[in-house]
């Protein structure tokens, strides 16, 4: 017995301690299944009309919410950030329930779409990606999947919701005849920034002290658009410059002795491909496409020639960066390195000795600080882009997001002392650019920075409110002489507003508005509304011309402009019924025209935990989710 044992004992061991382990662990697991399987089975919460939905339903929203969670910075994730979803599994499984009822929720193809749309991003394939989110959640790729398609339904059950216009069809038919109202007369536009026939006091010192404090911190407007609260004398981003251009003529001058534009080699190009430059002729001869052959070797040398030049560039500035560490998109520059980056100007010399060509031009902005308004205007760079950061970024837009300045763009990475990638304008031309000198977006510092701005913004203001006081007199005496007594009293012309509206059929047609605004007003929309407005009172079907003038002579006050506009009206154009029938059969988008975003669906408020409740009858059973809850924390221990 003992020889047997001593023989066997290993085996007797393992099996025994087996038998233990299973005697041990069967207990826990057999109550583990129960619990799983009591709150799979349980009530998780009741909907609809007594419809209820199982501690399973609440664990597969667990899931995935765990998938959801993964998926943060897309597009879908910020959506259902935005609409609290992305916490409570009740929350998106009643967004689910919505999308499903609503036939918005496509099959395993729609995941399997989102699932290629994430990995056409990176180098993996889309199983891979389902296979690392199915990793990473906890769960399997078919719940990936789902859950992705699933998503993909809630998404466009939000974007309906948002685009739903809530128009009727006579509020649709008034606002397409207003819209389309064209007017035609007489315009005087008296402006308060710009005439000094107007009889107003300069600004007090009190009054320029409040200007100034009000607007200090506020950018400037555009030109022509500074209004009533609209002006600024915050200073913008302001940066020097320096550049090297790279002429293609320059390259093109230098390829021109290549031996590749020798008639043999030519002509050997042409045999290899005589499609390539005669296209479909039938036994084409070289003698009749040598132009062509030429001309096509010669862009292609060009082409491939200044790819090489652009590089050499790239690597020489790069070569004198590789010491600098880096802080995330940008390089750490050490204090002396204003001393030590490279020359543009030795750089163009290189280039110029390395290729043969001739010296590469070097341009800079002076000690003059330039704005990217200025950047815009500048003859050349403009026209310059990159493609170095996947889409086109232009020059300015580069700049604009630079490092040191008030907007800074870590997709397009640009930094002070720092020369751009290689940038090329619709010529060819390739330019490296470098910022060497930059002062962020900052407001006024003191009244006497800027008193010559304040001091006119404030004399505007009060020949503003002189308007606004004798609006009532000026109409008279425009009612009274007529308008071009009023235009010489002002030294301001009269101008014939033709057909001024507030959509051009041609756009209303596609949903958009392109009014033909009052001329001097710079497109004032609030202003030619208020025309339409009193205008649209006038008789449809009578000669307006033959009215007396004080009902066809009005007044438009125009703050965002600082103006005073006076428009007698001898025409108008009326939209006819016909018309109207006719865009609206021929039209898709015409409701775009009475769009009101104060009647846009909020759907933050739609789509809402407690308004979803509500909608659905949703009644969640508390026990049942403790219950769940506690099952997944068992498993966990257990896992554990």
């Amino acid at each position: 017995m003992l020889k047997l044992l001593r023989q066997y004992n290993q085996w007797i061991l393992v099996v025994g301690g087996v038998l233990l382990l299973i005697a041990f662990l069967m207990p826990s697991t057999i109550e583990s299944c129960a619990r799983s399987s009591g709150a799979s089975g349980s009530t998780w919460a009741t909907y609809g009309s007594g419809s209820t939905a199982t501690g399973a339903d609440y664990e597969l929203a667990q899931q995935e919410l765990r998938v959801v969670d993964l998926l943060k910075g897309q597009n879908s994730y910020q959506m259902l950030e935005r609409l609290g979803a992305t916490e409570n599994p009740a929350h998106w499984w009643l967004l689910v329930r919505e999308a499903t009822n609503a036939g918005l929720v496509g099959g395993t193809g729609d995941g399997e779409a989102a699932l290629a749309i994430i990995a056409s991003g990176g180098t993996v394939s889309a199983n891979q990606v389902a296979f690392n989110l199915a990793k990473a959640s906890g769960t399997n790729p078919d719940i990936v999947v789902s859950t992705l398609s699933k998503l993909q339904g809630v998404m466009r059950l939000v974007s309906l919701a948002r685009s739903v216009d809530r128009v009727s069809d006579r509020r649709l038919e008034q606002s397409v005849a207003k819209a389309l109202l064209g007017i035609s007369g007489d315009v005087v536009v008296i402006d308060a920034r710009k005439s000094d026939r107007i009889d107003a006091p300069a600004a007090t010192e009190d009054a320029l002290k409040a200007q100034f404090e009000k607007f200090a911190d506020k950018t400037a407007p555009a030109a022509n658009a500074a209004g009533v609260d609209s002006f600024g004398y915050r200073s913008p981003d302001r940066f020097k410059l320096e550049w090297l251009k790279v002429s293609k003529a320059a390259v093109a001058a230098g390829v021109a002795g290549s031996p590749e534009l020798e008639t043999l080699a030519l002509k050997k190009r042409f045999a290899q491909d005589p499609a390539k430059y005669a296209g479909a002729t039938i036994s084409p001869a070289f003698a009749d496409f040598e132009a062509t052959v030429r001309q096509k070797t010669t862009d292609e040398l060009v082409a491939a020639r200044m790819k090489e030049i652009t590089k050499f560039a790239s690597d020489q500035l790069a070569l004198a960066q590789r010491t600098l560490k880096r802080e995330g998109a940008y390089y750490a520059l050490p204090e002396d390195w204003a001393s030590r980056m490279p020359s543009l100007t030795d750089l163009a010399t290189s280039i110029a000795e390395e290729y043969k060509i001739e010296l590469p031009a070097y341009q800079s902005s002076g000690d003059a600080w330039m704005t990217r308004q200025e950047l815009d205007a500048t003859p050349v760079l403009p026209f310059t882009s990159t493609d170095r950061f996947g889409a086109p970024v232009r020059c300015s837009q580069l700049v604009a997001g630079a490092k040191e300045l008030s907007a800074a763009d870590v997709n397009a990475p640009f930094q002070l002392n720092i020369a751009s990638p290689a940038l090329v304008d619709t010529s060819g031309d390739a330019y490296f650019v470098r910022m060497i000198a930059a002062a962020k977006s900052a407001p006024a510092a003191d009244l006497a920075s800027v008193r010559a701005d304040v001091e006119r913004d404030a004399l505007s203001l009060e020949r503003f409110r002189w308007l606004e006081q004798n609006e009532s007199q000026i109409l008279a005496q425009a009612v009274s002489e007529g308008v071009r007594a009023v235009a010489d009293r002002f030294a301001v012309p009269v101008e014939f507003g033709k057909d001024m509206r507030e959509a051009q059929e041609g756009a209303i047609t596609i949903g958009f508005r392109f009014s033909t605004p009052i001329p001097g007003l710079d497109g004032d929309a609030k202003a030619l509304a208020k025309l339409v407005e009193k205008a649209s009172r006038l008789p449809l079907t009578a000669d307006v011309s033959t009215l007396p003038p004080a009902e066809r002579t009005f007044a438009i006050l125009a703050p965002d402009r600082l103006s005073l506009a006076l428009v007698q009206v001898t025409d108008i154009a009326p939209c006819t019924e016909e018309k109207y029938r006719q865009l609206v059969s021929t039209s898709q988008n015409l409701v775009g025209v009475v769009r009101d975003e104060s009647t846009v669906i909020d759907d933050t408020q739609v789509f809402s935990y407690d308004a979803l409740a509500k909608r659905n009858n949703f009644k969640p059973s508390r026990e049942a989710e403790d219950s769940a809850d506690a099952t997944s924390t068992a498993d966990a221990s257990s896992a554990g």
